[in-house]
């Protein structure tokens, strides 16, 4: 199977067509790489400038963010065109979203270094690391996150210790009783909607997040799970 349904080029967001792989020029870098990926506008993108337009894009969007909400900061990551339906980018972008949310809601930590910790402890699980090493990067991002504002490190005492492992294992669980195939949208959507919880629960920071949440993604996912999935949008109407 192909990773996306509707493949999408990361500079303009058109979708891309699928072709025998041929090697080619970056638009940006100038450098040669093996492309399969044809875009109606002409444009090309080698995989690792495609890679930093979407850490660009993570951090622009959470730099500049004043939302209380997790979710709707993700979204908007999400919405731009670098990011792929399925994509290890996942792995920073979620705890990256918490991290700003949680800041708007009146918790501390300075920003742009903690941004950029973040993403290394999540960059850190692979790709397929859901199905290939059974933890999900999105739930290391969740946690990545609570670790980072608790200051939590693995000669951490007492409660900080566990509850940063208490985090990432509910993520797993919540996963796992849904099944697979992946989507890196509906883990990232249940990563996140736990860390908003136990933030709750554990820090008294409040932050915003949907009771509802309609996937808007499933059109693009050749394994998307449908009915199975709490946020498959037809399931939900």
């Amino acid at each position: 199977m192909s990773d996306d349904k509707q493949r999408r080029c990361a500079v303009c967001g058109e979708p891309v067509v699928k072709i025998r792989v041929t090697k080619d020029v970056c638009g940006i870098c100038g450098k040669g790489f093996s492309n399969e990926d044809l875009c109606p506008a002409g444009h090309r993108v080698c995989p690792e400038c495609r890679g930093s337009m979407t850490v660009d894009t993570i951090n622009r969007i959470c730099l500049s963010s004043a939302s209380r909400n997790s979710y709707e900061i993700l979204m908007a990551i999400m919405s731009e065109p670098p990011l792929r339906m399925h994509d290890a980018k996942h792995h920073m972008a979620v705890g990256s979203a918490l991290l700003a949310a949680y800041l708007n809601s009146g918790g501390t930590a300075d920003l742009d270094p903690a941004l950029k910790e973040i993403q290394k402890r999540g960059g850190s699980a692979p790709p397929g690391a859901c199905g290939f090493i059974g933890n999900c990067g999105a739930a290391v991002s969740a946690g990545a996150f609570y670790s980072v504002v608790t200051g939590s490190s693995p000669y951490s005492e007492g409660s900080v210790w566990g509850d940063v492992n208490m985090l990432t294992g509910k993520c797993l669980l919540a996963m796992a009783e849904v099944g697979g195939p992946r989507c890196c949208k509906r883990n990232s959507f249940i990563a996140m909607g736990v860390a908003v919880a136990q933030v709750r629960e554990k820090l008294g920071i409040i932050m915003e997040y949907p009771e509802k949440i309609e996937c808007g993604f499933s059109d693009r996912n050749e394994e998307c799970i449908k009915e199975r999935c709490a946020f498959y949008a037809k399931k939900l109407e």
